[in-house]
């Protein structure tokens, strides 16, 4: 009887983490908003970045691992 019950809240966890982890990472609408991620390697030095404008085209260099900041502004 444990067993099904422990299984039942990994799942939940996994599930609540994933939601999560989607959510943060959301870009605007289109036309709404610009958002860009930055990747950092363990020294800090940038190593890629992805860039969403404002008319939805994705610009990309890089690797895509290590620290992320994103940064998000309006359009105008």
């Amino acid at each position: 009887m444990k067993r099904p019950v422990r299984n039942i809240l990994l799942i939940a966890a996994s599930l609540s983490a994933l939601a999560f982890g989607a959510s943060v990472a959301r870009p605007p609408p289109t036309g709404s908003g610009w958002i860009e991620y930055k990747y950092y390697d363990s020294t800090n030095n940038l190593v890629g970045a992805r860039l969403i404008d404002c008319t939805g085209v994705v610009s990309t260099f890089g690797v895509f691992q290590g620290r992320v900041e994103v940064e998000q502004g309006p359009c105008f």
